[in-house]
């Protein structure tokens, strides 16, 4: 658990005395912003990135990117590496979307 401010409770109710901030028993603001649907045009400029750079971005394992990706399409691993790159959009999407929630968070505080 890090100490990233999420924001407090996206949906708070009135909490007992003894409750603390965590004890919301709700998701977070940020959880919320994250879940949000991000711009298309951020969608779209990822989907565009090449395999190289998205798994660099996700912090793929470099021998496994190398052997996945480099499979001929007639190769069972050919498969694989479309789930692969699924998984890599999969994680980079909610790197971006977590990235957008903490910005607004943090231009929200300015307030």
């Amino acid at each position: 658990m890090s100490n990233q401010d999420d924001g407090g409770p996206a949906f708070p109710h009135v909490p007992s005395i003894q409750a603390s901030k965590r004890e919301h028993g709700g998701m977070s603001l940020r959880d919320w912003f994250a879940g949000q649907e991000p711009p298309a045009k951020m969608l779209a400029d990822l989907i565009d990135l090449d395999d190289t750079h998205l798994a660099h971005l996700v912090g793929a394992d470099p021998e496994e990117m190398v052997f996945i990706l480099k499979a001929p399409k007639e190769n069972p691993l050919y498969q694989q590496n479309v789930v692969l790159r699924l998984r890599w959009l999969a994680k980079a999407v909610a790197m971006m979307r977590y990235i957008l929630a903490d910005a607004m968070i943090a231009e929200r505080s300015k307030e």
